[in-house]
């Protein structure tokens, strides 16, 4: 029996919630079972459940995978999924504490459990250096996109416009709002094409996590709006009603807003980064993240293209998101949890 450590798919939900629920919930549940706290807990009591409650819970289990990141250090016969390697690239993006608890807890843990799993080979080629293990010992198995995910009705699409209040065209950021998002460039980049695109907005979907060291919301220029979270039934109405996705990001594990995008048939403005390169392809337009100038070039680049350029973008950005599903992802999973089973047993 695999036990899944789901604690860190509680709460408002996340990219490494969306993993963990897509992931688990496509598993044989003969053959795992989920192990949760009873309720939502802080940061700090989180911590103690995993690593003193959890080891108890799990002691019959010939697995444990833990997809959050962390996992509980008594226990070896575990697989944990460690999405980036931000906490050891850039620990000045979060809260202090929260930091240097990863930086010290996550060297440990990877050199004492069965295996790893990450999301792309960038992820891989960073955690491998910081962690301290080998390469071999690192599975990259790629995120999915959810199915639910496809180019939305005219209706929907104007009914979400109503709602929101939205006149004309539109670019979309959508994710968490933190400094490794990069939203100050993307708002210097929108200040300056404004004056081309009169009648076209920006809006800002996301909302801020707890354990990043504070950004407060860069101030709009006209046209542009934070709109904050939005549920799971507006978010493929939003991205298939923008002109495109702008992407600006600084640092991604795997960087999922931009094939959702594609999936819905909308295009992707996306940070000129490997991980971005890896996952996306040649079905982004790509600019430099830390040159405004750059992504607004590439904002106006989608806002001037042809209907015949856009069809034939949007047609093979379609395609290219088709590439990645939960069911693949799921399937790779299972596969790596028995070959880590078989070295258990061996």
């Amino acid at each position: 029996m695999i036990a899944v450590n789901m604690r860190s798919a509680m709460g408002a939900l996340t990219g490494v919630q969306r993993y963990a629920i897509e992931v688990f919930k496509r598993l044989d549940k003969e053959s795992c079972r989920s192990v949760a706290p009873a309720e939502i807990l802080g940061s700090m009591k989180g911590h103690l459940w995993e690593q003193c409650t959890l080891p108890k819970e799990v002691s019959n289990s010939s697995l444990l995978w833990s997809p959050g990141n962390v996992g509980p250090l008594r226990v070896r016969n575990q697989v944990v999924t460690i999405h980036d390697a931000t906490t050891f690239d850039h620990p000045e993006w979060f809260d202090r504490k929260f930091s240097l608890w990863y930086r010290f807890l996550l060297p440990r843990l990877a050199k004492r459990v069965k295996g790893i799993i990450t999301v792309s080979e960038d992820s891989k080629r960073r955690l491998a250096g910081h962690l301290g293990v080998s390469a071999e010992k690192i599975r990259v198995i790629y995120n999915g996109v959810s199915p639910e995910l496809s180019p939305a009705e005219p209706d929907s699409i104007a009914r979400l416009r109503e709602k929101l209040g939205i006149k004309g065209e539109y670019f979309a950021y959508v994710g968490s709002l933190e400094p490794r998002k990069n939203l100050k460039t993307l708002i210097e980049a929108w200040r300056s094409v404004q004056p081309q695109l009169k009648d076209t907005e920006l809006l800002i979907a996301g909302s801020a996590g707890h354990v990043f060291s504070g950004e407060g919301e860069s101030e709009c220029p006209e046209g542009c709006r934070f709109i904050g979270r939005l549920s799971d039934d507006d978010l493929p109405v939003l991205l298939s009603g923008a002109r495109a996705l702008a992407y600006p990001s600084l640092y991604e594990g795997f960087g999922l807003p931009p094939l959702e995008a594609m999936a819905c048939g909308t295009r992707a403005l996306v940070s000129d980064i490997p991980v971005l390169r890896e996952v996306c392809g040649d079905e982004a337009i790509y600019f430099n993240p830390l040159d405004s100038a750059s992504v607004a070039n590439a904002i106006l680049s989608v806002a001037e293209e042809s209907e015949e350029q856009r069809r034939k973008a949007i047609t093979s950005g379609r395609g290219r998101a088709a590439e990645f599903s939960w069911e693949r992802s799921a399937h790779q999973h299972k596969e790596f949890f028995e070959e880590m089973r078989e070295v258990q047993n061996g």
